[in-house]
């Protein structure tokens, strides 16, 4: 078997092992975040010179090959290539979401993908039951709920849970297996994952109308403590034109809406609702996204878009702020409670 060469750098920690004869001899493993292609290069001739090891005396090289950061995943596999080649020795790749499985128990590994998403995957033991891949934070929960007798590693505190005990480095040793071996060295490709691949699932967005009266209503009650009568609603989708609602479904079932007046060049937001399991995850956000592209491709563009937020919700204003609302006055006793709301408005001209 002789010495083998372990490299992972595609999130925060850097990995460097070395191996022989299928033994752990050494390993270099800490937080290199941001930091990859300063260090690996470094820390492979640290191991070896530490070890008194050539790169010729390598037999094989072993590389996390993503999802993970992008320069991170990049640094790792080009210089896992250049060895190899270079050593004309054998590569093996595997999935750096593989590296938080538990092998003796089904495992969803998690790494956090920003933006509302995670790279995710399923194993048991060798068995990959999920391809790796990247899904929203909403889907990976769904999931997480469905298979409650599954383990949970990795970025579990995405979803405030925690993770199961993981070996990393046992995983990465054990990528020295026929099944990972890469065939053509030049053909290797990285796990970017950059799109949504989610079996089985489709999110859409569509205009509603009088058809959708009853879940528009459902939503209504369950998220508002001073809902819509179910006739108002009524009303504003049967006769007020110019008082839309974008309905965002999730494999069918309606999660929210977005109900705005359309004033030609002006807009106002009426209401934004999300389902409660299904808030925090970036589905508000692809709602006003969408109001957003509706509102600015028409041949007369809207030019900017208000709304009235009650004073107290900090929540619902940091979310307005973060996607460029601006506080322009505090309108005194507007609600029927007696509370303040806070007027803000978005400048969509401005921000061209």
């Amino acid at each position: 078997m002789g010495y083998n060469l372990y490299l992972d750098s595609s999130n925060k920690l850097l990995f460097v092992l070395l191996s022989k004869d299928g033994i752990l001899l050494d390993k270099i493993v800490y937080d290199a975040s941001l930091r990859q292609s300063e260090t690996m290069v470094l820390e492979i001739e640290h191991i070896l010179k530490r070890n008194n090891l050539r790169k010729k005396e390598l037999s094989n090289i072993i590389v996390g090959i993503g999802p993970g950061s992008y320069t991170g995943v990049r640094i790792g596999i080009i210089v896992a290539k250049v060895l190899a080649y270079s050593l004309k020795i054998p590569l093996f790749a595997i999935s750096s979401l593989s590296l938080l499985k538990i092998p003796q128990k089904p495992t969803i590994c998690l790494l956090n993908a920003r933006a509302e998403r995670v790279y995710f995957a399923v194993y048991d033991g060798e068995d990959i039951l999920v391809e790796p891949c990247v899904i929203s934070l909403i889907e990976a929960r769904k999931y997480i709920e469905s298979h409650p007798t599954y383990l949970l590693s990795g970025d579990a505190y995405l979803f405030n849970l925690k993770s199961a005990s993981y070996d990393a480095i046992q995983n990465l040793l054990d990528g020295f297996n026929p099944k990972y071996l890469v065939k053509n060295i030049f053909a290797l490709k990285p796990i970017y994952l950059k799109e949504y691949n989610v079996p089985n699932s489709h999110l859409e967005i569509i205009e509603g109308d009088v058809n959708y009266l009853d879940e528009i209503y459902a939503l209504e009650i369950a998220s508002f403590k001073e809902a819509w009568k179910k006739e108002d609603i009524l009303f504003s989708l049967k006769n007020n034109q110019s008082n839309k609602y974008l309905l965002l479904f999730l494999n069918k079932e309606l999660i929210g809406f977005l109900s705005y007046i359309d004033m030609f060049t002006t807009a106002t937001i009426v209401q934004i609702c999300i389902k409660n399991e299904f808030r925090r995850l970036g589905y508000g956000k692809m709602l006003m996204e969408e109001m957003e592209k509706k509102l600015t491709s028409k041949i007369e563009k809207c030019e900017y878009i208000s709304l009235e937020v009650r004073a107290s919700n900090s929540g619902a204003i940091k979310f307005y702020e973060k996607l460029g609302y601006q506080f322009i006055v505090n309108k005194k006793h507007y609600y029927s409670d007696g509370e303040d709301a806070l007027y803000l408005v978005k400048d969509l001209i401005g921000e061209k």
